[in-house]
């Protein structure tokens, strides 16, 4: 069964088939969607929920697709998905706010499956864009997203990207090809991913971050994962990917950057620049602190 209209009530008989696709344009028929068990959520609406209003958790297929066909999602609303996992693409993900101060637009917990979220835009939230507490097996993939934030900040933490696991948790991270904007505006990191097991399961590549660029990338008992920053190519403003030449830590997480003389203008007393890889100075460097 395919639905694009309005429908009251359905009821499947005992050899009824899938509903494979439902199309909502408001929260009543979203959740409809889902507790009738359809594969694939289509918005043919923005859907926008006061901030006033009780909050509205909207969910995930299990293992099935939200697709927002360019559509936005905002207000006093969380997407949730199931430990599963399931795909979120095509969505514009807006002024995700409640009362409370502290709501993200998309919450994974305790993911065992695979997670994919990709073309869609994250701008302005209480909390995260993106929080997912990954278990043994799980799989993500966030890639050729974008992140910014326009309005006007909460006081709460305000993270792009926030994948955190257990200790020593064998998760693979696969976030690639997304933009992040507006990392002023940020109480804490853009992209943190930690704790994991294995640094060749994780891939940051592709990346375009404007100043500050701040990540938080920890491996297995909280150390700083260097083999994977070492790795780790971002994009400039040409589009060209060139590796990190080094990272600064500041309350824990790392400031990156791609040039040592963009390293040495935020320098302050007591700090250490930390080398990932070979580095050419062209003309003479002047460090003030």
């Amino acid at each position: 069964v395919e639905i694009y209209g309005e429908v009251g009530t359905l009821t499947k008989g005992s050899k009824a088939g899938d509903v494979k696709v439902w199309a909502v344009g408001n929260v009543e028929n979203w959740k409809k969607a889902y507790n009738a068990g359809a594969n694939k959520i289509e918005l043919k609406a923005n859907i926008a929920v006061a901030v006033t209003e009780k909050t509205n958790n909207l969910y995930v297929p299990k293992n099935g697709t939200v697709d927002g066909k360019g559509n936005t999602l905002s207000g006093n609303v969380c997407l949730y998905v199931n430990a599963e996992g399931g795909t979120i693409k095509n969505m514009n993900f807006k002024d995700i706010n409640n009362n409370e101060n502290k709501l993200s637009a998309v919450y994974a917990s305790g993911l065992t499956g695979k997670l994919e979220i990709t073309g869609c835009t994250f701008d302005t939230f209480d909390w995260d864009a993106i929080q997912t507490t990954p278990k043994a097996g799980a799989e993500l993939e966030i890639t050729g997203n974008t992140f910014k934030y326009t309005g006007r900040p909460s006081g709460n933490n305000r993270r792009y990207v926030h994948i955190e696991s257990s200790y020593n948790t064998d998760f693979s991270a696969k976030v690639t090809d997304n933009t992040f904007l507006n990392n002023d505006q940020l109480l804490m990191s853009a992209l943190e991913v930690y704790y994991f097991s294995d640094d060749n399961k994780i891939d940051l590549n592709g990346n375009y971050f404007d100043s500050p660029a701040k990540v938080c990338i920890l491996a297995r008992g909280g150390s700083i994962a260097k083999n994977v920053l070492k790795n780790m190519k971002v994009k400039t403003l040409k589009g060209e990917e060139v590796k990190l030449a080094a990272y600064i830590k500041i309350n824990g997480d790392q400031r990156i950057f791609t040039s040592f003389n963009d390293v040495s203008s935020v320098l302050s007393s007591g700090q250490t620049i930390n080398l990932l890889n070979d580095v050419n100075i062209s003309e003479p460097l002047t460090i003030s602190v």
